[in-house]
């Protein structure tokens, strides 16, 4: 397993790119600026990246622990997949609070080790929203 401080650690990287992705969507909400909101999702993917990099090693071991325990070999492709900058920061938010779990592990892991290429937008706010 890991440390109770680098569980800490990964867990308020995760709970930072949460929060700057909520207040990027305030900000596309309010301004409707695809260009603005598709560059922030691209920083906060790699900014969350480039922290969780130097911790593969941990994470690998934590990993097959885990996927040992829990009988769950999924890759990350297998569970959410790497569709497009926001889709990364949407579900680096969903898993921010409950990433200790073999599969999300995974995916984190291969998320660092991925060659993710630059990304169309993917606006997936319901039109509605833009109204606010």
């Amino acid at each position: 397993m890991i440390s109770e401080a680098l569980q800490k650690s990964i867990t308020a990287m995760l709970a930072e790119a949460s929060d700057q992705y909520g207040e990027l969507v305030y900000q596309h909400v309010t301004t409707n600026n695809t260009d603005e909101f598709e560059k922030g999702c691209k920083a906060i993917a790699q900014q969350t990246i480039n922290q969780l990099k130097p911790h593969v090693n941990e994470l690998t071991i934590l990993w097959l622990n885990l996927a040992e325990e829990e009988n769950d070999w999924r890759g990350g492709t297998d569970s959410y997949g790497y569709g497009s900058f926001e889709d990364i920061v949407n579900n680096l938010t969903y898993i921010s609070d409950r990433w200790t779990v073999a599969f999300r592990v995974k995916w984190l892991i291969d998320l660092c080790e991925a060659d993710i290429p630059e990304q169309q937008y993917k606006n997936s706010l319901p039109p509605d929203l833009t109204q606010m």
